[in-house]
């Protein structure tokens, strides 16, 4: 399973609607993600931490890996 992963990904994996993680994200509500600009880009650009998401929001890591691999096709 990878660590980090962009927030659509996140966004299923978590069972969070991809707004609220995103905007979460940007209030420090969540502090397992980050939203940073490129040079020369006005859009933010969001990854997670799945490992730091699954501690934070009380998931297994049994679970976590279970979804990735469900999402993944394996």
């Amino acid at each position: 399973m990878k660590t980090v992963v962009r927030a659509a990904t996140a966004s299923r994996i978590l069972g969070i609607p991809q707004q609220e993680l995103r905007i979460g994200i940007q209030r420090g509500r969540f502090g397992f993600g980050s939203a940073d600009k490129n040079k020369g880009c006005q859009r933010l650009h969001y990854t997670v931490n799945l490992y730091k998401a699954a501690s934070e929001l009380g998931i297994p890591l049994e679970e976590m890996e279970k979804r990735w691999g469900e999402m993944m096709g394996e």
